[in-house]
Protein backbone atom coordinates (compact mmCIF):
# COMPACT_ATOMS: atom_id res chain seq x y z
CA UNK A 1 0.00 0.00 0.00
CA UNK A 2 1.31 3.48 -0.85
CA UNK A 3 2.12 5.54 2.20
CA UNK A 4 -1.01 7.63 1.65
CA UNK A 5 -3.48 4.80 1.23
CA UNK A 6 -6.12 4.50 3.91
CA UNK A 7 -7.53 1.34 5.41
CA UNK A 8 -9.34 0.69 8.65
CA UNK A 9 -9.38 -2.83 10.06
CA UNK A 10 -11.07 -4.47 12.98
CA UNK A 11 -8.47 -4.36 15.72
CA UNK A 12 -9.03 -7.97 16.86
CA UNK A 13 -9.15 -9.67 13.44
CA UNK A 14 -7.28 -7.37 11.05
CA UNK A 15 -10.15 -7.68 8.58
CA UNK A 16 -10.77 -4.41 6.69
CA UNK A 17 -14.08 -2.68 7.29
CA UNK A 18 -13.92 -1.23 3.77
CA UNK A 19 -11.56 -1.58 0.79
CA UNK A 20 -8.46 0.61 1.07
CA UNK A 21 -8.79 4.10 -0.38
CA UNK A 22 -5.57 4.70 -2.28
CA UNK A 23 -3.71 7.97 -2.55
CA UNK A 24 -4.95 8.71 -6.10
CA UNK A 25 -8.61 8.49 -5.07
CA UNK A 26 -10.36 11.85 -5.38
CA UNK A 27 -13.70 11.05 -3.68
CA UNK A 28 -13.00 13.58 -0.92
CA UNK A 29 -12.53 16.49 -3.31
CA UNK A 30 -15.92 17.99 -2.35
CA UNK A 31 -15.05 17.73 1.34
CA UNK A 32 -11.76 19.54 0.71
CA UNK A 33 -13.63 22.29 -1.14
CA UNK A 34 -16.05 22.60 1.79
CA UNK A 35 -13.18 22.86 4.27
CA UNK A 36 -11.57 25.52 2.05
CA UNK A 37 -14.84 27.50 1.99
CA UNK A 38 -14.75 27.44 5.78
CA UNK A 39 -11.23 28.86 5.49
CA UNK A 40 -9.65 25.85 7.20
CA UNK A 41 -6.96 25.24 4.58
CA UNK A 42 -4.50 27.63 6.20
CA UNK A 43 -5.11 26.19 9.68
CA UNK A 44 -4.55 22.66 8.36
CA UNK A 45 -1.33 23.80 6.68
CA UNK A 46 -0.11 25.51 9.86
CA UNK A 47 -0.70 22.35 11.92
CA UNK A 48 0.46 19.73 9.42
CA UNK A 49 2.58 21.44 6.78
CA UNK A 50 0.25 19.88 4.19
CA UNK A 51 -1.95 21.62 1.66
CA UNK A 52 -5.63 20.78 1.74
CA UNK A 53 -5.97 18.05 -0.90
CA UNK A 54 -7.77 14.69 -1.27
CA UNK A 55 -4.31 13.10 -1.64
CA UNK A 56 -3.79 13.10 2.11
CA UNK A 57 -5.26 10.60 4.54
CA UNK A 58 -7.30 12.77 6.91
CA UNK A 59 -10.23 13.40 4.58
CA UNK A 60 -10.23 9.74 3.51
CA UNK A 61 -10.47 8.67 7.15
CA UNK A 62 -13.36 11.09 7.68
CA UNK A 63 -15.06 9.73 4.54
CA UNK A 64 -14.84 6.17 5.89
CA UNK A 65 -16.17 7.25 9.29
CA UNK A 66 -19.13 9.02 7.66
CA UNK A 67 -19.96 6.60 4.84
CA UNK A 68 -19.27 3.09 6.14
CA UNK A 69 -22.11 1.84 8.36
CA UNK A 70 -21.07 1.53 12.03
CA UNK A 71 -17.51 2.78 11.34
CA UNK A 72 -17.74 5.86 13.56
CA UNK A 73 -19.30 3.94 16.44
CA UNK A 74 -16.68 1.21 16.18
CA UNK A 75 -13.88 3.79 16.05
CA UNK A 76 -15.27 5.52 19.14
CA UNK A 77 -15.17 2.14 20.94
CA UNK A 78 -11.51 1.66 19.82
CA UNK A 79 -12.50 -1.41 17.78
CA UNK A 80 -10.68 -0.20 14.65
CA UNK A 81 -7.01 0.06 13.78
CA UNK A 82 -5.51 2.51 11.33
CA UNK A 83 -2.03 3.43 10.20
CA UNK A 84 1.11 1.90 11.66
CA UNK A 85 -0.86 -0.39 13.96
CA UNK A 86 -2.45 -1.98 10.90
CA UNK A 87 0.91 -2.29 9.12
CA UNK A 88 2.52 -4.04 12.09
CA UNK A 89 -0.43 -6.40 12.49
CA UNK A 90 -0.39 -7.24 8.79
CA UNK A 91 3.33 -8.01 8.83
CA UNK A 92 3.05 -10.17 11.94
CA UNK A 93 0.34 -12.44 10.49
Amino acid sequence: MHNNGVAYQYRKTGIPIYPAIVWQDRRTHALCKELAKRELGEKIYEKTGLLLDPYFSATKILWILEQVPEARKRAERSELAFGIEWVVKSIMR
